[in-house]
């Protein structure tokens, strides 16, 4: 082997080891009619091993802010200690462990979603009403199922485990309007296994362009999966403008111009359809020869 073919193939070795790959992602947030804001975020974008993954989440606490919290700050250290499980094993360790962690600590709970990118992959996990979607060409091409008292599976895992689902406004277990959640150390004291923290988990393969969405279900309250999709195009059919919310986030700062922009346009059309709820949507665009960091 001559010194010519050595050198390139040293150049492939290291192209290969170090595959671009870009996640952009912005987020928009508000805390909209209520007294206070309960949800939380976490967006990290890193290279591990020479590939470029990405960890997004969306937390929508309930009963104060203390879960939601607790879940954002230690997400990524829990999901760092399972590295060499597969990715969906990993993220449902992460909630186990998220969850005994909230449970010690308070009696507030939280809905989690939780996207991890690897290369054209994501793997989704959650619990709850926050929902994930996949977009492609401005279309829902994937979505995940809300965890809702009412839904035919889940009322039935809830009552074979002694619970009752009852309509209080919203359908309920003992007051709580999801039936799967990270913390509520006190309701699933008594509730016997019918409220669970175990997530479930989907995954998507991404060609360029795609788009995953995570929001709390303030935004679904009042937007339609199809909405969103459209909304995020600044589609004025839908969304007059007349309620922005400019320059109030973060996201600015560390996040990406346009999938900011884009982000805070479905924010405020939930928020201008009288959205009863904190409202916070987060967008990743996935451009697989791109290059995109954000510290984790």
């Amino acid at each position: 082997m001559n010194r010519v073919t050595v050198l390139l193939t040293l150049i492939v070795v290291v192209s290969n080891a170090m595959e671009p790959a870009g996640y952009y992602w912005g987020m928009a947030t508000r805390q909209g009619v209520r007294r206070t804001q309960e949800d939380t975020h976490f967006a990290c974008v890193r290279t591990t091993n020479g590939v470029k993954e990405g960890i997004f989440a969306v937390f929508d606490g309930h009963g104060g802010d203390q879960a939601s919290l607790l879940a954002r700050d230690n997400l990524i250290a829990i999901f760092d200690a399972h590295a060499d499980y597969a990715p969906g094993d990993r993220i449902h360790t992460t909630f186990k462990e998220l969850d005994q962690l909230i449970c010690q600590a308070t009696e507030s709970g939280t809905t989690a979603v939780v996207a991890h990118v690897l290369r054209d992959k994501v793997t989704i996990g959650w619990v709850g009403d926050s929902r994930a979607l996949h977009i492609r060409n401005n279309q829902v091409i994937a979505a995940t199922q809300d965890h809702k008292p009412n839904v035919p599976g889940e009322r039935k895992r809830i009552e074979d485990e002694g619970g009752r689902v009852i309509k209080y406004g919203a359908w309920r277990i003992d007051g709580l309007a999801v039936s799967r959640a990270l913390g509520d150390a006190i309701i699933k004291s008594y509730t016997r296994g019918a409220i669970i923290a175990e997530p479930d988990i989907d995954e998507w393969l991404l060609e360029p362009g795609d788009q995953i969405v995570l929001c709390c279900d303030g935004v679904f309250d009042v937007l339609t999966n199809d909405e969103v999709a459209q909304l995020l195009t600044h589609d004025r059919s839908l969304y007059d403008g007349s309620t922005r919310e400019l320059h109030t986030d973060d996201c600015y700062k560390i996040g990406f111009p346009s999938e900011c922009l884009s982000a805070s346009y479905v924010r405020d059309c939930a928020y201008q359809r009288m959205s009863g709820d904190n409202i916070t949507v987060l967008l990743m665009t996935y451009l697989p020869n791109g290059h995109s960091n954000t510290d984790c």
